[in-house]
């Protein structure tokens, strides 16, 4: 089986990214408003924290273009740009996964060395539904945790 990315995932992580500058341009302006920082330096740690995260946006944006999952009978292999990673199924012992509704929209899978995190593909419950078959332990993640 073969899985990609959905058509909204680029604006769904831009969405989370933009949520993520928003949380902490609130706490800086706190932060003014009690006289605790500068203005000048609150605008300041803003605009370094973005540039600091812009190349990991970047690389986000380039992962979504490239990723394809294709799962075969004891074999997940992931595509990316940089080249196919495999994983054993089998290695596989803890699946954390979040839904809301009757939609699945996150999971990890985990092993004694190795994570692999899902997130933003089409088909989310069917690929949740066919790794869950080889792993034992899952446990759902309130909303309010991050995965």
């Amino acid at each position: 089986m073969v899985f990609q990315r959905s058509r909204t995932a680029v604006y769904r992580y831009l969405g989370k990214r933009l949520e993520m500058a928003l949380g902490l341009g609130l706490i800086l302006v706190v932060t003014v408003i009690e006289n605790i920082l500068s203005s000048t330096i609150a605008v300041t740690i803003f605009v370094a924290v973005l540039l600091v995260r812009l190349p990991s946006v970047k690389k986000g944006f380039e992962e979504f273009s490239y990723t394809l999952l294709t799962i075969d009978k004891d074999t997940l292999t992931v595509t990316t740009k940089q080249g196919d990673t495999q994983y054993q199924l089998d290695d596989f012992k803890i699946m954390l996964y979040k839904k809301r509704a009757k939609a699945i929209t996150v999971f990890v899978l985990m092993s004694e060395n190795d994570g692999v995190k899902f997130e933003y593909y089409q088909q989310m419950n069917e690929l949740f539904d066919t790794l869950s078959e080889s792993v034992m332990l899952r446990k759902e993640i309130p909303w309010w945790q991050r995965l």
